[in-house]
Order: C-alpha cells, then sequence, then structure tokens
C-alpha cells in the first residue's frame, strides 16, 4: 500500500502563520511556537554572540577551555530552575517583613524601623533574582505570566509595610488601636499567602484552601480600614487625621495586594487541574 506523507505546511514570510494553520487543534502546541518566535526574536542576537562553535582542536584536547559558556541548546532549553522555590522564598520573605511591621506597630524605634527596610531590600532582591531567570528560561513549569504576576503581588504586600514604616516617622506619629489591628489581620493573611506558595507544587488543592483564608482576611482588614477612618474623621484635629488616613490606606493596599496574590494562586491551580 503507497502511503502518501502530507506536504510541509509553508512558513510565512516574517510569521509563523503556516504552523498556526497547521496546529491550530493543538493549542499547546500553538503557544509552544509562539513563545520560541518570542524567544528567539529577543534573545536570537545573544545566542549567536555566545555560541560557541567547536573545532577539531577542542575535539582532541589540543587546547585548553578556560572557561565553559553555554551552548545554543543550554541556552534555549536550559536546566530547570524551581520557580516554585524562588516564589516561596520570596513568600516567606514578605512574611518576615510584615512580622517586623508588626514589631514596629508595638514599639516604634529605629531598631525596628531598619529591620522593616532591610527585609524589603532583600525581598527586592529575590524579586530581581526571579525576574532575571524567567527571562533566561523558556520552559517554565507554570505560565510565565502568573509567575510574574504573583511574584509582583508578593513583593508589593512588603513594600506597602515599608512604607507604613515611613511615613509613620515622617508624619511623626504613633500607632494607636486601629493601627495595631490591621497590622495584626494583614499579618494572618500573609501567612496564609506563605503557606500557600510554600505547597503550591506539590499539594495544589492545599494551598488554593489557603488563598481562600487569605481572601477572608483581606475583606476583615478592610472592613477594620473602613472602622479605622469612621474613628478617625469623629476627630477635631484636621492634620492628624489626613496623616493617619494615609497610613491606614497603605495597609489596605498590603491587604488588596494579598487578595490578588491569592486570586493569583487560585488560577495557577486551576490551570493546573483542567488543562
Amino acid at each position: 500500500m503507497k502511503i502518501h506523507n502530507p506536504p510541509s505546511p509553508p512558513l510565512e514570510k516574517g510569521g509563523w502563520g503556516g504552523f498556526e494553520t497547521y496546529f491550530l487543534g493543538n493549542q499547546r502546541v500553538l503557544k509552544f511556537l509562539r513563545n520560541l518566535q518570542s524567544f528567539i526574536l529577543t534573545n536570537g542576537r545573544n545566542l549567536a554572540k555566545n555560541y560557541k562553535f567547536p573545532n577539531r582542536g577542542d575535539e582532541m584536547g589540543l587546547f585548553k577551555k578556560e572557561d565553559k559558556k553555554l551552548g545554543l541548546k543550554d541556552r534555549i532549553f536550559p536546566k530547570e530552575k524551581s520557580f516554585y522555590k524562588m516564589l516561596s522564598d520570596q513568600a516567606s520573605k514578605t512574611l518576615e517583613g510584615i512580622e517586623a511591621l508588626a514589631a514596629f506597630v508595638e514599639n516604634q524605634n529605629q531598631e525596628n524601623a531598619k529591620r522593616v527596610r532591610d527585609i524589603e531590600r532583600e525581598a527586592d532582591e529575590l524579586r530581581r533574582i526571579l525576574v532575571e531567570e524567567l527571562h533566561r528560561t523558556f520552559v517554565t513549569p507554570m505560565d510565565r505570566e502568573d509567575i510574574f504576576a504573583l511574584s509582583r503581588a508578593v513583593d508589593d504586600i512588603v513594600d506597602y509595610a515599608n512604607s507604613t514604616v515611613d511615613e509613620t516617622e515622617i508624619y511623626e506619629v504613633s500607632s494607636d488601636e486601629n493601627f495595631r489591628q490591621m497590622v495584626d489581620i494583614l499579618r494572618k493573611g500573609a501567612r496564609e499567602i506563605s503557606d500557600a506558595v510554600k505547597i503550591l507544587e506539590s499539594y495544589p488543592q492545599i494551598a488554593m484552601e489557603h488563598s481562600v483564608k487569605a481572601k477572608f482576611y483581606e475583606n476583615a482588614t478592610e472592613k477594620a480600614y473602613h472602622t479605622a477612618l469612621a474613628n478617625l474623621f469623629k476627630q477635631t484635629d484636621t492634620v492628624y487625621m489626613l496623616k493617619m488616613r494615609e497610613i491606614y490606606r497603605h495597609l489596605s493596599n498590603a491587604a488588596d495586594r494579598c487578595d490578588e496574590a491569592a486570586n493569583i494562586i487560585c488560577s495557577i491551580v486551576m490551570k493546573a487541574t483542567y488543562t
């Protein structure tokens, strides 16, 4: 029996149009091809510049290699980086920052303030490393957009903690009961996010449960925020009202980022379960 092989799909000039039509029934393959096209267009010049072609002298061991450079294959398909671990480290650092904020609220001194700022800088460094690795890696364990968004949301939480400390000192105000209550609720939400990210790879369904709890604490923070504003507006010192409102707003924004992180985690779990 004579077998006729189907003709190869035409490759349109300047794009992957023919391949998109050929693989239209397989969206995952289509997405892979689009990512490959984007990767090559973005990194093609550097790949060609840094790739070292082997020669016969190298194969015979006549020339000593001082630097071991990555080849083209290793650059497109490098050894897998543990993005789950990097996200977990970042979430743990954020929780550490919120706990440092709670210590600052209880005892407003330079040492506790410096502790929050140091942790915020460390958290920023962890995010920079993750983004750099994300830029270098072609194949990721989950959508790169989700990795980037989750990292950004988690980092924003500790950024707002740092802003809270800065403005508390600049405005020269002391923490009140509403302030302490909001920070305490925020700490519980950050702990749920940290717990969720730690087990996201191994136990995604339990991670989703932690995310739901984090969303509950975000709602509780918003209620505390509105209660704090209501009590604040009963004051007669207008300047003090404006100062404290800004500080309360930072805590509310931090809680919003907890909610955003929880939503991203739930989205990651849903994609992994039903795709």
